[in-house]
């Protein structure tokens, strides 16, 4: 009976859930903007130029206004950018 209960816990969690709000849904991309921000300016910590770290920001950001799923989080991404530039405890002067 255990096994049967574990193998149903184990079938149940890898289903895929896609029931996710439209709060949720920009609350997840705003961390993973903010996410690729921070690991690009940890590359920039270990030789990545800024301006390579600049360049590659602004074609996520390009990509993500014109990728069907996501551009209409466009206002919402275009806040992100503007936050991520002006936070000076991210990345001191990597993106500006």
């Amino acid at each position: 009976m255990k096994t049967i209960l574990l193998l149903a816990a184990l079938v149940m969690s890898s289903v895929p859930v896609n029931a996710l709000t439209q709060e949720e849904e920009k609350i997840y991309w705003y961390g993973f903007t903010y996410g690729f921000s921070a690991a690009r300016c940890g590359q920039v910590q270990q030789g990545l130029s800024k301006e390579a770290a600049q360049q590659s920001l602004d074609k996520f950001i390009e990509n993500f206004i014109k990728d069907e799923d996501t551009k209409k989080h466009e206002a919402m991404i275009r806040v992100v950018y503007k936050d991520i530039k002006n936070d000076q405890s991210l990345c001191k002067n990597v993106f500006k």
